[in-house]
């Protein structure tokens, strides 16, 4: 399995717009078919250099992640959340 685990910094980092977020990621669930599972958690520790959203996606493949990134539901997440991140973070693996 591939299991990649991104970590989002947002520019409007208030409750309203992190659950924003999460929700917009969490729509992806049950509409990409090569997504086999997505979680999404929430910083709970303040501070400056944290990130807001942790979000883990898990795939049969790296075809099935590189047929995903270019799905129509994910591009258009991608679309709706790109204005309000500030950083991201990525690190992608494979497990037994």
């Amino acid at each position: 399995m591939i299991i990649n685990n991104a970590m989002l910094k947002l520019k409007e980092r208030d409750d309203e717009s992190i659950l924003k977020v999460k929700e917009e990621l969490l729509s992806m669930k049950g509409n990409i078919e090569v997504l086999h599972d997505i979680n999404v958690e929430l910083n709970i520790r303040e501070g400056e250099s944290n990130f807001d959203i942790l979000f883990i996606t898990l795939f049969e493949s790296m075809a099935d992640f590189d047929a995903y990134l270019t799905h129509p539901v994910h591009v258009k997440v991608s679309q709706n959340i790109g204005s309000n991140i500030e950083q991201n973070a990525a690190v992608c693996f494979e497990s037994n």
